[in-house]
This record gives C-alpha cells, sequence and structure tokens, in this order.
C-alpha cells in the first residue's frame, strides 16, 4: 500500500478561503482551517456535514434511539440495540432511514416500527437528511469521497471539490501547528 503525500494545511486554507462554506469529513481538519482565517467570516467556515447540519456538536444518536425505542414500544432491549446500529447504519451509508428495510433480513414488523420511530426523532441523520444548504452559497468540498451517502445528500448542485490526499505531509510538514495550538489551550486553561 501506497502512501501519497497530503497537502499541507496552509495550502488547503489558500484553494478554499474564498469560500463561503468548506465542507471536511473531520472535525480535526475543520478546526485546522478555521484557525487560519485570516479575516472576519459570519457563520461556519470550515465545518462537518454533521456539524452544520445539527448546529450543535454531535449527539450519540444510537443511545438516544435506543432509550426512545425501549421507552416507546415493546421492542426487547436486545433486540433494540441490534436493530438501530443496523438502521443507523443504513441510514448512514445509503442516505435514507427506511434503507434497513431494503434487507430481506431487516424486513421485519419490529425494524419498521423501530425504523418509524427512529426516522421522526430529532436526530443529527435527522438533520442531515432534511438540511439544504442555501444556493447562493458558495461551496467547497475537501475529502469528497470520504463523507458517507447522508453527508453527500447536502451538497448543492454546484460546488468545488478540492483533494486533500492523505493527511501524512500534514504531520511531516505542519506538526506545528498542533504545537501552537496545545500550547494555546493550555496557556487558557492555566
Amino acid at each position: 500500500m501506497s502512501i501519497t503525500r497530503a497537502k499541507p494545511i496552509k495550502s488547503l486554507y489558500e484553494k478554499c478561503k474564498e469560500f463561503d462554506l468548506v465542507l471536511v469529513p473531520d472535525a480535526p481538519m475543520a478546526s485546522a482551517l478555521n484557525r487560519r482565517l485570516d479575516k472576519p467570516h459570519f457563520g461556519p467556515f470550515a465545518i462537518t456535514p454533521r456539524r452544520l447540519a445539527a448546529r450543535r456538536r454531535e449527539q450519540a444518536e444510537d443511545r438516544l434511539a435506543f432509550l426512545e425505542l425501549i421507552e416507546t414500544t415493546d421492542i426487547g432491549w436486545k433486540e433494540a440495540s441490534y436493530v438501530v446500529g443496523n438502521i443507523l447504519q443504513c441510514w448512514e451509508y445509503q442516505g435514507t432511514a427506511d434503507a434497513v428495510l431494503e434487507y430481506d433480513q431487516f424486513a421485519t414488523d419490529t425494524a419498521r416500527s423501530a425504523v418509524d420511530c427512529i426516522a421522526e426523532m430529532d436526530t443529527t441523520s435527522r438533520r442531515l437528511t432534511d438540511y439544504t444548504i442555501e444556493a447562493d452559497t458558495s461551496v467547497a468540498v475537501i475529502g469528497v469521497k470520504q463523507l458517507t451517502s447522508l453527508e453527500c445528500s447536502i451538497l448543492p448542485p454546484d460546488y468545488e471539490k478540492i483533494d486533500p490526499e492523505i493527511v501524512v505531509g500534514v504531520l511531516r510538514n505542519n506538526l506545528s501547528d498542533f504545537v501552537l495550538f496545545k500550547e494555546s489551550i493550555l496557556q487558557y486553561l492555566r
């Protein structure tokens, strides 16, 4: 397996700094890009699709869904645990809450009632499903191949793709950014 060089965060920032919104696959990359902002920016700049749609830190959906099923249905805890994981995973990778029902082994009455219950909950997946980016927003996406189907569902028809390659180069060439970040946090805490 060969490892390709990554574009340094500085290079990624230079490519996307003129956009209104930059979607990234993970929070550390969003934080690194946001720390590079060199002019005021209203609203989120670099952010994950889940955090953008939820407008808050992501909550543990599986736990919330499990508890909701236990409290509001007659599904047992073992079966609830099993069906919740399958529903949320299919939703994430196929883009719809009822995607799990396309599989014969999951097309049961229990799964159907669980899907109905979970689809109505205020979860991050539900917010992602319902979310749309405003048409007049210029959007760049870094690492679109790393986004799931559900995360890609919020992308507008026109957006700029920016390939980050692999983060190896960032670790080799820009480790000082992480050290500075750590030091600023430690200094703030003192």
